[in-house]
């Protein structure tokens, strides 16, 4: 079910592992990227792409927020994709996690209640912080972040209303989380 939440892909990765443009590379048929906006735009009713290289993406037809910082990794794609959304709830997700299902997405934001970062959790306790719920609400705390050079998303985490839920009790279970991160994780 679509809901007034704005999903956004973070398609905006360095891919030296992958030696090339992870958003375009071609897994089972679809780009990353297509899989990426497929997956969002069943829970999301507005969708925009994080990426500095705008023209690479301009044919999807969806808004392209560039890093309004430096280059700093994913929160700088955060934090300008926060600015520019038109909705306090929002879906990120990295284009390099092309099996996650929107059933997930949806189970994140119904689990959201009056938090402001909901991820998902390994049973090891590794945290999927690229694939959650952000509030707008959490823009003043990136900013503070940003300024002070800490660019970990963990201790972002800290400060704000932060809730983690095991990937054993969300619907598919862990296999959905692999990131396809080199040519190999293609196979």
């Amino acid at each position: 079910m679509k809901r007034a939440v704005t999903g956004i892909v973070l398609a905006g990765g360095a891919s030296r592992r992958m030696g090339r443009d992870k958003g375009f590379v071609s897994y089972k048929g679809k780009t990353l990227i297509e899989y990426s906006i497929e997956n969002i735009k069943c829970v999301c009713d507005s969708i925009i792409i994080s990426s500095n290289k705008v023209s690479k993406y301009n044919n999807l037809n969806y808004p392209i927020i560039k890093d309004i910082t430096d280059p700093i990794g994913p929160i700088g794609g955060i934090y300008s994709c926060l600015l520019a959304s038109k909705t306090t709830d929002n879906l990120i997700i990295s284009c390099d996690i092309p099996e996650l299902y929107p059933a997930t997405l949806d189970f994140l934001l119904s689990n959201k209640q009056d938090y402001e970062i909901v991820v998902p959790q390994h049973d090891d306790g590794h945290f999927e912080p690229l694939a959650g719920y952000y509030s707008k609400k959490i823009i003043p705390v990136l900013e503070k972040a940003i300024t002070n050079k800490n660019y970990k998303l963990m201790d972002l985490f800290k400060q704000v209303g932060f809730k983690s839920i095991k990937i054993s009790e969300m619907p598919h279970g862990s296999s959905q989380f692999k990131n396809v991160n080199t040519l190999e994780d293609l196979m």
